[in-house]
């Protein structure tokens, strides 16, 4: 009974000195005078420092953080590699380990230019006349992976608003995902006009999307490069959003500090101003702000009462519906026990998998849902598997271990098992175990992009011949075709009658598709439709599953045209308008699963892709259709 006294007695001494404090605070304003709060504006709570752009990092650079690594595409449109070079990117652990990392300066560079003009990097041109945010900068250019400069030639500037609001809020596919965000993280030249307008909606739409997308380390390299942001209040809350959810103040609090001085009006920045006092270790500045904002009766009692709880007084809070504001708080208090992932938006559950303190099966149960959804950037993924704990009781074993476990759990062991496996033999048992769980999940493509890593360091040999249709099925998935043919051969080479050779047969679509030929040169696919019904398939799926590679076939090798196509998009494509078709054709593939589109519209938006230059990714989306299909 003393200690809770004791423990009451303090939260209300805490409470009162507040008190006071916005008491005396309120005195002083008043002799202060509004004269002097109209020429200095409100009074800064930060430390003094400096307030320009910090140093930031290039975008992802290398596979294990979600990046691809695709050779060009046949014409040259598609030419950027997933693998896009690193800028002097350290590593970053999204659970709280930290390595020290330094970047080239990421702020624009301006360079000689006509009269009233400024030229930032790219070659992009901002009128300075007008005070017109560059709504088209991107940290992107043609040789890292961006889509070009001509990348809107063409295209009316609203059209292009309409199309990147109208797409869907989630990219499930690991190759579509890759698309939309080379093209929203590219710099290009603007689009044409139309009607004019004083508001940066391309930005805008830009930057929302990578938010719906999860993708907030992009999304701050995006918006840390565009001069006078803090002007545009939506968009630097953006920014802020999208840099505490990365775990990067440095990015967020200097511009809290611009933008607080044009928005205070504006509910969020007040509160963000307390996230950065009390994460700069200004506890008696964010007890005022704190104070004042139930002065003035602000409705976010669970974020004052969270940061309360970050100050020492109360508990930590159980948040209906958390804002991100929130789960930065939470993040900094290690306190994601308190998190109800149920009640996450999807635009913030790859900001929830990267909470301390939330429980590994929690964690890894909002990974999966996530890379469902197409929310979340797939190294998270990888990460939330990684962090699971190995029972005591298991011998360290995480292969026996996984065999006894279910659902996440179950795959996350795989995963370890995966990774920490000594011999070409384990790691392959532990590839088709956690490869066989991922299919009965509807995860195969995501799963397969974060074991990729392992199984290129595994050298096709006879010894493992026996994995190589679940080798070829992850290289195939993922892009790596030459990978896949070197498993076929190792196959090839061990004689027939295997049941290795038996399961590739299953495959020949996803083959032929990726232009290789299977173990019979002369199957058909009547054949192969035989075959694969003798070994137990239904014949009425096999012959859907045929109609159906027969059209992506036709779409991806350009046989197949775009007639019946919708105007719109043969004309973007007739007029070699990338940018708008390639936003056209992806909002096919964002509308659900491959299940739930109609044969026509994707091969449609196949065919298109492939005329656009991007063969090899339709082709990706094609095997992942048939996948998604039963194959």
């Amino acid at each position: 009974m003393a200690a809770e006294a004791n423990c009451a007695s303090a939260g209300l001494s805490r409470r009162g000195q507040r008190l006071a404090l916005i008491a005396g605070l309120g005195i002083a304003m008043l002799f202060a005078g509004s004269s002097v709060l109209a020429q200095d504006g409100p009074r800064s709570l930060f430390p003094e420092g400096d307030s320009s752009r910090s140093e930031r990092r290039a975008p992802d650079s290398d596979r294990s953080n979600d990046s691809w690594s695709l050779p060009n595409s046949n014409d040259g449109y598609g030419s950027g590699s997933r693998d896009m070079p690193a800028q002097g990117r350290g590593e970053r652990d999204g659970f709280g380990n930290e390595n020290s990392w330094r970047s080239p300066d990421r702020s624009p560079q301006p360079s000689g230019s006509a009269e009233g003009q400024t030229r930032l990097r790219g070659g992009i041109l901002v009128d300075e006349l007008n005070d017109r945010l560059p709504e088209t900068l991107g940290p992107l250019a043609a040789g890292n992976g961006g889509l070009g400069l001509d990348l809107w030639q063409g295209s009316q500037r609203r059209d292009i608003i309409e199309l990147l609001r109208e797409q869907p809020r989630g990219q499930r596919n690991p190759a579509a995902r890759d698309l939309i965000r080379r093209l929203l993280l590219s710099s290009a030249r603007p689009p044409r006009e139309g009607e004019s307008s004083d508001q940066p909606e391309l930005l805008d739409a830009r930057a929302q999307l990578l938010m719906a997308l999860g993708e907030y380390d992009n999304l701050v390299n995006l918006l840390v490069q565009i001069p006078g942001l803090e002007k545009a209040p939506e968009l630097a809350q953006l920014q802020v959003e999208a840099a505490l959810l990365a775990d990067e103040p440095e990015a967020a609090c200097p511009m809290v500090r611009r933008a607080l001085s044009l928005h205070r009006s504006r509910t969020f920045w007040p509160k963000a101003q307390i996230y950065c006092q009390i994460r700069n270790g200004e506890e008696s500045a964010a007890g005022i702000g704190i104070g004042l904002q139930r002065e003035v009766g602000s409705s976010d009692r669970g974020f004052l009462n969270l940061a309360d709880a970050a100050l020492g007084v109360g508990d930590v809070p159980r948040l209906s519906e958390p804002s991100a504001l929130d789960l930065a708080l939470l993040r900094w208090m290690g306190a994601g026990e308190a998190l109800v992932p149920e009640d996450l938006a999807p635009s913030l559950m790859a900001g929830g998998v990267l909470l301390q303190g939330l429980e590994a099966d929690q964690r890894q149960r909002l990974a999966e849902e996530a890379a469902r959804r197409g929310v979340l950037p797939l190294r998270l993924l990888r990460e939330a598997y990684a962090a699971s704990s190995l029972r005591d009781d298991g011998g360290g074993d995480p292969l026996r271990q996984a065999s006894q476990a279910e659902g996440p759990e179950a795959r996350a062991l795989y995963y370890q098992a995966l990774r920490r496996a000594s011999t070409p033999e384990a790691r392959g048992e532990a590839l088709q175990a956690l490869m066989d769980s991922a299919r009965q999940v509807d995860l195969e493509p995501q799963i397969a992009e974060i074991a990729l890593p392992v199984l290129e360091q595994m050298d096709p040999e006879p010894a493992v011949a026996w994995l190589a249709p679940t080798a070829v099925r992850v290289a195939l998935l993922t892009g790596h075709f030459e990978r896949a043919r070197a498993w076929m051969e190792v196959v090839r080479r061990t004689g027939n009658g295997s049941e290795a050779q038996a399961s590739l047969v299953e495959l020949w679509p996803l083959l032929r598709l990726a232009g290789l030929e299977g173990l019979d040169p002369g199957m058909t696919g009547t054949d192969w439709a035989e075959t694969r019904v003798s070994r137990g398939a239904g014949r009425e799926g096999t012959r859907a599953l045929l109609q159906f590679y027969e059209r992506a076939q036709e779409a991806v090798s350009g046989r197949g045209g775009l007639e019946n196509a919708s105007a719109r998009l043969r004309r973007a494509v007739q007029e070699d308008r990338r940018g708008e078709g390639l936003l056209l054709s992806l909002r096919v593939f964002g509308q659900g699963r491959m299940t739930d589109i109609s044969t026509r519209s994707l091969s449609e938006a196949l065919a298109a892709l492939n005329q656009l230059g991007f063969s090899r990714e339709a082709r990706q989306l094609a095997m992942d259709a048939l996948v998604t299909r039963g194959l």
